[in-house]
């Protein structure tokens, strides 16, 4: 076992058609797999809104995987400001609409 890796925490704006399409349940999916804490919700701008926070080589990997979206999303774009410090989430949670 090596040592626990830096933690990573962001800030990430989905644009494209990601409601109404699955995405927030396919966010929550893939933050199971990278063991991602943090939320996701619906906007009323039609983007869907998304807080994480896990190792850097595991955001790294979620962040991938929201960019290619899921089977029936299509990722126009994605705004991701990177936090200094952890929010510590605790879980990973899908959030009702702003």
């Amino acid at each position: 076992m090596g040592e626990p890796e830096e933690i990573k925490s962001v800030h990430m704006m989905v644009k494209g058609r990601v409601q109404a399409v699955g995405f927030r349940y396919f966010t929550w999916q893939t933050a199971n797999v990278y063991r991602i804490s943090g939320w996701v919700r619906n906007r009323d701008d039609g983007s869907v809104e998304i807080a994480a926070e896990g190792e850097k080589s595991d955001i790294q990997q979620f962040v991938k995987t929201i960019k290619k979206g899921s089977p029936f999303s299509r990722i126009k774009d994605v705004d991701i400001y990177e936090y200094e410090t952890p929010k510590n989430y605790m879980q990973f949670e899908i959030k009702n609409s702003d």
